[in-house]
């Protein structure tokens, strides 16, 4: 465990400057009730609205780019065996990193909502899905889910890309036939007037492809370690 926090840390203090540019961007929806030609459209709905698309958009793109940088970069710099080279576990390594790199993602689009929330006085997130599905506490686990389904992803496919490995043909017929398989499968559904099914279906593809995105980085950090070529093999 000590392992896994001093990579946290270490991961969260090379990019600090992540929370300033948050902090930045907060003040955006705090002015944007003065900006010309939205002043009438409501101080506190604008507030919260702007607040949100900023903070959700940030934190899913940041996601997406530091789990594409995380480990794949140490990779391809040859800068990973500093970890390998000291007595930590590579499950250290991949967990810290990736936590890390949530942790930030989140964290950013927390700051960004943060101000015009405490103007507000309000947080309704469940107003801007469909509240039939989920209130605020599922619209927070959607974001965190959402926030980690695309850090794996970011992560396999700059390890796929930087490997330059002939299997990374594979990779791509692969994904094209899961796409087809699941178009087919939710398209059947949408037509049967089954929605519910079609959510549930959706989550489910969802939620097993993190898993399997996750259990696949840690198997390519733990066993593949500084070969990028043959982590993305495994």
């Amino acid at each position: 465990m000590r392992a896994f926090i001093a990579v946290f840390e270490r991961e969260v203090v090379e990019r600090r400057l992540l929370f300033a540019a948050s902090l930045l961007l907060a003040l955006v929806p705090l002015a944007a009730p003065w900006i010309p030609g939205l002043a009438q459209r409501g101080g506190p709905e604008l507030r919260s609205a702007v607040a949100l698309i900023l903070a959700v958009c940030f934190s899913f793109g940041l996601a997406l780019i530091l789990g594409a940088t995380v480990v794949a970069r140490d990779l391809a710099e040859s800068r990973l065996a500093f970890y390998f080279s000291r007595p930590v576990p590579g499950w250290a390594v991949w967990a810290g990193k990736l936590s890390a790199a949530a942790a930030l993602a989140l964290s950013a689009g927390v700051l960004i909502l943060a101000p015009a929330t405490a103007v507000d006085r309000r947080l309704d997130l469940g107003s801007w899905w469909d509240g039939r599905v989920t209130g605020t506490a599922g619209s927070l686990l959607l974001w965190l889910a959402g926030v980690v389904l695309l850090a794996v992803l970011g992560h396999a496919a700059s390890v796929a890309l930087r490997s330059r490995s002939p299997w990374l043909l594979l990779d791509f017929v692969g994904l094209g036939v899961i796409a087809w398989l699941a178009w087919t499968a939710m398209r059947r559904l949408f037509f049967a007037g089954a929605f519910g099914a079609a959510f549930l279906a959706g989550t489910a593809v969802a939620a097993l492809g993190a898993a399997a995105f996750l259990a696949a980085g840690a198997v390519q950090v733990v066993k593949g370690r500084t070969d990028l070529r043959r982590g993305h093999r495994l």
